[in-house]
């Protein structure tokens, strides 16, 4: 990484002599740099950058080059050059003056007696000590200096905290000094520092090479792109320079002493313009690009290391929820990363840091307050600078603490196995796909920003890159510009008003206006500005959800009942704005402690006494929950950060909230869905079979669920599932809500409309019959003879593929004889227990299988990201089987393809199909070798040996009378969901209380007739079921808990559902041949 530091003019220089340029550490009184660095073994400073080499200025830096440049503004070799220029005939003030870069450095007058004594404090601990204060030590010679201070001016009685704290950042900002510079620091991530650390010599000497290409490669680019500085009026004109002066320094250890290699590049303020005089850097360019130059800093270090030795890898390393990945080297023990870090104590002081502040302003710290903490987090964690010491003997201490915590022999294997991978495979040119890198680089950058400029493309660019190995680093940057050029003209929207035209002599050297900023122009995406239309238009959409404005002045004069003062006149409008505004999305914008949450108390309580319901959403749990105590009584509040962390990384939104889920079906032992029952759960989703095992066995009662979601309607409304379906519904309170979700509603779905649902509405998102969009539908005829090589042809590409069957036997054979061929296949159908199902949806799911083969089990209710292909092997046999077939691909947005294999024999049934699903399909006939066949799976084909099949998967018997071990009631030829879909609800009464599905064992048998024929098999019991109450001792499995000893979460309502689209083949029963 490489950060960003202003080095003052005046006593700033100190800093590069004092600790920078002595490693950290203070020098003894009269010890010159040289000295130090010759007793001690470390690097002397290097001068670097172009501006360096117009000074003539090479080779070792000195305590008085340092001070010259940094201190004074003059030329590094000001001392020689003024004594020549007196020689040559200049008075003393004049030969000085001919040493200047530019103009002085101002001078401020900072009459502060406070910084004055603080500096005094510090000097004298440093006589006393032996070294400069740490942070927390001049924190407290801040604060006792402020109380004395305070005292003296006449302020009497007992001084808070927080009157010291103000009292110093008054003082503090009296305080002005001129920049006389930038310190960059480039530091490699901690497991380079443990490998070079830790390594031998020809390890550690590899590892320091590459890391001074790195900070060599970085600091090119740095100087490319931010060298301009600034003249004119104002400094209205923005203009190239020659380059930059850098003095380099090389370091081995933090402030802890553990090994942190790392490199100061102290950057002069001083650049020579084009024009040929000396200004000042134009700093505003260095700062928008330091993250771009960290990222390229990175990348660096790692392809310079992974090319010095050959056997290093690296890896992502995750950080944390909303945190970015670290490349870490892949084998170097994430112990000795954190035992040689201060990153664990500095995050636990943030924390703190950041409590201290919601406790004291109510709300979270913005963006650039948590930085201002994060910063104050990592100062309050510095120790005082350790004596300096040699290489020799820091190694010995390292390796001893690494010993400590990896035990006898575990450094050696550790080294052993982070330097004996294999490396990564190197990227041509021609293979890499720029445009699909610059399109997920741009929907990165949109998640964390609506606009951007270059500089942060650049920088999500290569981390797009991270792990992929070029030639040469020149094709590393040759690639990151070309995919940031594609991104920004193929991916992105400028927002920024087009630049003003100027005659040539206003433009600088590299052609644009010099009334520009250098990559200042900012971009967009047809997304984030397609987001905040729907916000603006969601701002101007009427709804009738509106509140008297009697009703909010009773809230509000409730309020100054209990609260003893009223809303002010800004609250009370804001009130009555969210109120009666009827808007879809309304706004209210002041900054804190203004009493916005005053007023949306007021709101809260007006609303919930007219019968509505009010849902807070809030950055952070700890917001969330102090959100939820301000607003009142029975006010419901989630962390909004952890819900939107939870979508984007496909974590359950049912944990993000604190709700719990379990899932209840057949196939597979019923104990640990029991056991969840047993403990209580706020939603199930259940096959019909199993769960009506469980309520027969008294597990289980659905008379306190609120909302009940039937998925897949049509298909539950089937003969087959009907009847079950019937009878958990009759379970359930009337009063309830009742949801009915799919992708076709058709007749038979009216049956459970007209019995179980009152005044139901309709929301369709795409019309029954359409296809999903984004689709090319295809019909290839084939001869029979062509039919397999077909097949294997487009399942051997590079596209994730689903096969459709009819009938179990035909996805068995199948998948057999890809597998046989070289395709890398799972099957997926009813005769496979639930255990082998698992496997080979997770084996699907990863990519370890390329090709599912699969009956209509796969059509409904399972989903994998990024199936491009569904094949229909077999053409289904009505147009809704189709239809959710053709859903598996497309999804979320995606393009996909979808192609029917048919042979001539079948053309009238698949033309009738395609017509009853409103598709006009592409058809051609096609053999091996049809160009089409490239076209609709482009790509090399890949065929795998036998042996490498992913899955070993286990088929059912089954039992006699055809009862499947799977479950029951599922029928040949059932369709499955597809993309869309509509859905029909009735409104219910949410219920009181905080209903919990399950339930204390009911007595007597469960509703509904009994069935007859082959036991099923998602539910085996031994004997008759039980009756009578529940056990002595036994907990209520999921009815409403009260009380300490139930657990229950006052204030919140619960849902329970079921659902049997999810394993609906797998619910118990008998089934029909041929699935």
């Amino acid at each position: 990484m490489m950060t960003v530091h202003v080095l003052h003019a005046g006593d700033g220089y100190t800093y590069l002599t004092r600790q920078v340029a002595s490693g950290d550490v203070q020098r003894e009184r009269g010890q010159e740099l040289a000295d130090y660095y010759t007793a001690q073994g470390a690097p002397p400073g290097r001068w670097a950058g172009r501006g360096a080499a117009a000074l003539g200025m090479e080779g070792q830096v000195t305590e008085a080059h340092m001070k010259a440049l940094f201190g004074e503004g003059l030329h590094p070799d000001a001392d020689r050059l003024t004594v020549e220029n007196i020689r040559a005939g200049m008075n003393a003030e004049a030969a000085i003056e001919a040493t200047r870069l530019g103009r002085k450095f101002p001078r401020f007058a900072n009459d502060n007696p406070f910084g004055e004594a603080v500096m005094a404090a510090c000097k004298e601990h440093s006589d006393q000590t032996g070294k400069w204060p740490a942070f927390t030590e001049k924190k407290a010679i801040e604060q006792r200096i402020a109380r004395e201070r305070m005292e003296a001016a006449g302020i009497v009685g007992t001084v808070s905290d927080d009157e010291v704290r103000a009292y110093i950042k008054s003082q503090r900002n009296t305080t002005r000094q001129p920049v006389a510079g930038y310190d960059l620091v480039f530091t490699p991530a901690k497991s380079v520092s443990v490998l070079w650390g830790l390594g031998d010599d020809s390890v550690r000497r590899a590892v320091s090479e590459a890391h001074a290409a790195a900070v060599a490669r970085s600091m090119d680019w740095i100087e490319a792109e931010c060298g301009y500085t600034r003249r004119g009026k104002a400094g209205v004109e923005q203009i190239t320079s020659e380059g930059l002066t850098v003095a380099a320094f090389d370091h081995f250890d933090n402030r802890a002493g553990d090994p942190n290699l790392h490199t100061h590049c102290a950057v002069s303020n001083r650049v020579l313009s084009e024009d040929g005089k000396w200004r000042a850097l134009d700093a505003r360019v260095l700062h928008r690009a330091a993250v771009a130059a960290s990222e390229t800093y990175n990348l660096a270090i790692e392809d310079e290391l992974t090319r010095r030795l050959e056997g290093v890898r690296f890896t992502d390393s995750e950080r944390g929820a909303g945190k970015r990945v670290v490349r870490e080297i892949e084998g170097i023990d994430r112990r000795l990363c954190d035992e040689f870090s201060r990153r664990p104590s500095i995050e636990r002081r943030l924390a703190e840091l950041s409590r201290e502040y919601r406790a004291n302003h109510g709300c979270d710290p913005d963006k650039a307050t948590q930085h201002k903490l994060a910063q104050q987090a990592t100062l309050e964690t510095r120790e005082g600078k350790a004596k300096p010491r040699s290489l020799a003997s820091m190694r010995e201490e390292w390796e001893a603490t690494a010993n400590r915590v990896l035990g006898a022999g575990g450094v050696a294997a550790m080294l052993a196995d982070a330097c004996a991978g294999s490396a990564p495979g190197r990227v041509s040119a021609e293979a890499l796909d720029r445009q699909a890198v610059a399109e997920r680089a741009i929907a990165r950058v949109g998640r964390d920003r609506s606009t951007w400029t270059r500089f942060h493309v650049t920088a999500e660019v290569s981390r797009q890159l991270a792990g992929h190995r070029f030639g040469s680093a020149d094709e590393r940057a040759e690639a990151v510009e070309q995919i940031t050029t594609l991104a920004l003209a193929g991916h992105s929207v400028t927002v920024s008003a087009p630049p003003t035209e100027v005659p040539n002599s206003m433009r600088r050297r590299d052609g644009e206006s010099v009334l520009t900023q250098h990559c200042s122009t900012q971009y967009s995406s047809a997304a984030v500005l397609a987001a905040e239309r729907r916000v603006l238009d969601a701002a101007s959409e009427p709804t009738a959800l509106v509140l008297d404005r009697a009703v909010v002045a009773a809230a509000a004069h409730a309020h100054e009942a209990s609260e003893g003062f009223a809303l002010n006149a800004g609250q009370l409008a804001l009130a009555h704005h969210f109120a009666g505004s009827g808007a879809l999305v309304a706004a209210g914008v002041g900054p804190a402690g203004t009493g916005k949450t005053t007023a949306m108390r007021a709101l809260a309580t007006a609303w919930t006494n007219s019968g509505g319901t009010i849902l807070g959403l809030a950055p952070s749990a700890t917001a969330a929950e102090q959100l939820r105590s301000q607003l009142g009584e029975g006010a419901v509040a989630y962390n909004l950060a952890k819900l939107v962390w939870a979508i984007a990384h496909h974590e359950p939104l049912a944990a993000a909230v604190g709700l719990t889920v379990t899932t209840i079906f057949g196939g597979v032992s019923q104990a640990r869905q029991v056991d969840a029952l047993r403990r209580g759960v706020d939603i199930v989703i259940a096959c019909p079979g199993r769960l009506e095992d469980l309520i027969g066995q008294g597990e289980c009662r659905l008379d306190r669920v609120e909302v009940t979601v039937l998925d897949e309607a049509d298909h539950m409304s089937d003969l087959g599932f009907l009847p079950a379906v019937r009878r958990l519904l009759e379970l359930t309170p009337a009063s309830g809500q009742r949801l009915l979700f799919s992708a076709t509603l058709d007749g038979a779905v009216t049956v459970i409309v007209k019995r179980y649902l009152r005044n139901p509405v309709t929301h369709e998102a795409d019309s029954p019959e359409s296809a999903t969009p984004d689709v090319e539908h295809h019909v290839l005829q084939v001869d029979a003879d062509q039919r397999m090589p077909v097949l294997v042809d487009l399942t051997s590409g590079s596209r994730r593929s689903v096969v459709f069957t009819r009938t179990k036997h035909r996805a068995k054979t199948l998948a057999r004889k890809l597998n046989a061929l070289g395709v890398s296949t799972v099957e997926l159908h009813g005769n496979l227990a639930q255990n082998a199902r698992t496997r080979n949806l997770a084996a699907f799911h990863s990519g370890a299988a390329s090709t599912l083969v699969a009956t209509d089990i796969a059509a409904r209710g399972i989903h994998v990201d990024d199936v491009e292909l569904v094949i229909h092997a077999d053409p289904p046999t009505e147009f809704k089987a189709y239809v959710h077939r053709s859903g598996r691909t497309a999804r979320a947005g995606a393009k996909g393809t979808v192609i029917t294999l048919m042979e001539r024999e079948q053309a009238v049934e698949v033309r009738a199909l395609v017509k009853a699903a409103g598709i006009r399909p592409t058809t051609t006939t096609v053999g091996l070798g049809h160009p089409l066949l490239s076209e609709l799976v482009p790509g090399e084909r890949r065929l795998v040996p036998v042996s490498a099949r992913p899955v070993e998967t286990v088929a059912v018997p089954q039992r006699r009378g055809g009862s499947s071990s799977t479950g029951r009631g599922a029928r040949s030829g059932r369709p499955g969901s597809g993309a869309g879909g509509s859905g029909a609800g009735s409104a219910g009464s949410a219920g009181g209380g905080s209903a919990r599905s399950g339930g204390a064992r009911s007595s007597g048998p469960r509703s509904g007739a009994p069935r007859s024929g082959a036991p099923r098999s998602d539910a085996p019991r031994s004997g008759a079921p039980r009756s009578g109450g529940p056990r002595t001792g036994a907990p209520s499995s999921g009815a409403a808990r009260s009380g300490a000893a139930s657990g229950q979460r006052s204030g919140v309502a619960r849902a329970g559902s079921f659902s049997a689209a999810r394993m609906s083949e797998q619910s118990g029963g008998r089934r029909r041949s041929g699935r």
